[in-house]
């Protein structure tokens, strides 16, 4: 099987005979940055958003929940517990790499966030910067627990700022909220496949839905 990936729309047209073009759900999420910290952020958006940030941490300071920023992950078991809930609570299929993912950050810069209540490990999340860009992966959450993922989408701006990176590049799901943020839909969420055999062609098809 040969796979293009990551195309954009007019790029999956006009192959030859043999090559199928699909479009993959879920497209990823994008924003170009043009801040230079949170505050200015925040002052670019409308009142509203700018008392949800302050009131969010307000909040989570009265339960005595908090981000902490590390360059490596401290309980490693603990956080693929939470990033496997996340994955079971939305039907994702488990990522065979995070682990490695998250044990060789520094190799692009990474940054591992973690929201703790007291001293229990409530969420989590990657942060790994290249070529400018910011990546944000392998959220983990735990059930019930409120603020932990409003606080890590605010502690990923923020390092993004601080970064002076040029594009925030934040994966698919949750796309109201991204979207209340700022970031759009990403367009090259096409592939075009070729092989001879019928069986990978039809598992193709399903795979994309």
């Amino acid at each position: 099987m040969l796979v293009f990936d990551f195309l954009d729309k007019e790029d999956s047209q006009d192959w030859p005979n043999g090559f199928l073009a699909l479009q993959v759900p879920d497209p990823g999420t994008l924003m170009q940055n043009r801040w230079d910290g949170i505050e200015a952020y925040l002052a670019d958006g409308d009142k509203k958003d700018r008392q949800h940030y302050k009131r969010t941490l307000r909040e989570a300071q009265k339960l005595n929940i908090r981000v902490e920023r590390t360059k490596a992950v401290p309980n490693m078991e603990a956080a693929l517990e939470l990033i496997r809930k996340v994955d079971r609570r939305y039907n994702n299929p488990p990522n065979p790499w995070v682990r490695g993912l998250l044990e060789n950050m520094e190799m692009v810069n990474g940054t591992w966030l973690e929201v703790r209540q007291n001293e229990a490990l409530i969420g989590g999340g990657a942060i790994l910067e290249d070529n400018e860009t910011q990546l944000t992966t392998a959220l983990g959450l735990a059930d019930a627990v409120p603020y932990a993922y409003l606080l890590l989408t605010y502690a990923s701006l923020e390092e993004a700022f601080n970064s002076k990176v040029r594009l925030l590049r934040w994966g698919s799901g949750a796309y109201e909220t991204k979207r209340q943020l700022g970031f759009e839909l990403e367009t090259n969420n096409f592939i075009v496949i070729s092989s001879s055999n019928a069986i990978l062609r039809k598992f193709s098809l399903w795979l994309a839905g």
